[in-house]
This record gives structure tokens, C-alpha cells and sequence, in this order.
């Protein structure tokens, strides 16, 4: 290039930012940590214990665990399909 040469650019024009549309959200409540199932058997046993006190105990816990698995599995379920409404109105 020759000393005292302008190179012409070509124009900038400004650029508006593109406004998102606001994604909605899931309900808070499906977003909160849930507290650990409190599956610990406090009927009466003897000392020690029997063996149908023991089934009576382990059957007890089985379904507690199985119920609090049900529910989490029903928030996720619901929580995804939140997810998934918010995804389609993008």
C-alpha cells in the first residue's frame, strides 16, 4: 500500500440484540430437593426379635421404599413433560 492511502471499509450497520421469547417454567415445587424416605420401622418388636416381627419389619420397608419410589418417579415423569412443553413453544 502507498504511503498517505485510505482503505474505504464498508459500512457497520448496528445491530439490534434479538429478543427471546421467555421460556415458562416448570412448577418450583417439581425443582425442590425432596428429603430422603423415612422407611425405619417403629412397631413394637421383642427383644429379640421374632421372625414374624422381622417379615412384619422388612415387608413394612419394602413398601415404604417402593411408595417413595413411585413418587419420585411421578415428579420426574412430570417434571420431563414440563421440560418437554417448554422445548415445543421455543
Amino acid at each position: 500500500m502507498a504511503e498517505g492511502s485510505t482503505v474505504s471499509r464498508p459500512a457497520v450497520r448496528a445491530v439490534k440484540p434479538v429478543r427471546k421469547a421467555r421460556i415458562p417454567l416448570a412448577d418450583r415445587s417439581l425443582l425442590e430437593r425432596q428429603p430422603e424416605p423415612d422407611c425405619t420401622f417403629r412397631g413394637p418388636v421383642s427383644s429379640p426379635i421374632t421372625s414374624e416381627e422381622l417379615r412384619m419389619k422388612l415387608d413394612y420397608e419394602q413398601q415404604c421404599y417402593r411408595q417413595a419410589e413411585s413418587i419420585v418417579r411421578t415428579r420426574l415423569q412430570r417434571l420431563q413433560n414440563a421440560v418437554k412443553k417448554a422445548g415445543k413453544t421455543r
